[in-house]
């Protein structure tokens, strides 16, 4: 694992020298262990700029969307997959619901720029390749006073092996490597995901979710299957059929259209993972 003020320094130069964002990443803290990269911006953002990124080498206590605890593949002594975190400050409450599905569409878009492989997003922002998850993404609201801000973190599987996957008890998890043969770095990787997310995040704001619709959908390797919704305790069955322009997605379940939002369900398909 690289560690020192020297390798750290030598990381954030790497990742600047790739970044083409204007705003996202200008400010980038790298650091050799955080419990978590998203706890580090909920602390700190209220006296952090707008586009403020950080990366630990090892997360101790990353999580993921459902809560479930994110494993950091560190702990067999090399830093495999990237741990990113970036702070937006949007103008309007109304932005946050989607910015996990446009944090879906910048990691899509860079890694296979990157690898060459195609990639879907399941709904409503895991990266999947085959049919096996390679980036989980978390965004978080956080209130300061009268300021409000989101927290977007988003955890890349770059160079695990399926070997290390299967000890780890991750059936239904890839990685870049594993997918492309492609060893890529964390600092390029990093600077490709902010590259991207600055051009979703200036046409979100320009066009609300709208802009980016048709993109989401033909991305959504969710829409067109049978998946299982598990909401408030109960679990039904349908098939989902669109995303809505809020970004919800709706299902057929017994005849019924159904809208379901992230963060009030879990999605999850009925024979298999997508």
């Amino acid at each position: 694992m690289v560690t020192g003020m020297n390798e750290l320094k030598l990381l954030k130069e790497t990742t600047l020298q790739s970044l083409q964002a204007k705003s996202l990443g200008r400010t980038f803290l790298w650091f050799e262990s955080l419990s978590s990269t998203n706890d580090y911006l909920k602390e700190h953002g209220h006296s952090l700029p707008h586009g403020t990124a950080v990366s630990a080498l090892r997360q101790l206590a990353g999580r993921g969307r459902t809560g479930r605890r994110w494993e950091d593949t560190a702990q067999y002594g090399e830093t495999k997959s990237l741990a990113l975190s970036v702070l937006l400050k949007p103008p309007t409450v109304y932005h946050t619901p989607v910015l996990p599905h446009v944090c879906g569409l910048a990691v899509k878009k860079a890694l296979e720029q990157l690898s060459g492989v195609s990639s879907g997003i399941k709904w409503p922002n895991d990266i999947v390749i085959t049919r096996s998850k390679v980036c989980g993404i978390l965004c978080e609201s956080v209130i300061a006073g009268d300021e409000l801000y989101v927290v977007c973190g988003m955890g890349v599987n770059l160079l695990e092996t399926k070997e290390e996957f299967t000890r780890l008890g991750l059936e239904h998890a890839t990685s870049v490597y594993q997918e492309s043969g492609k060893r890529l770095d964390l600092p390029e990787t990093a600077a490709a995901i902010l590259n991207a997310l600055e051009g979703y995040y200036e046409r979100l704001l320009q066009g609300g979710f709208d802009a980016l619709l048709d993109e989401y959908r033909a991305a959504c390797v969710t829409v067109g299957a049978d998946v299982r919704v598990l909401q408030n305790g109960t679990e039904q069955t349908g098939a989902a059929v669109d995303i809505a322009a809020d970004g919800t997605l709706l299902v057929n379940i017994d005849g019924k259209l159904c809208a379901i939002r992230s963060g009030e369900a879990s999605v999850r398909g009925l024979y298999g993972y997508v």
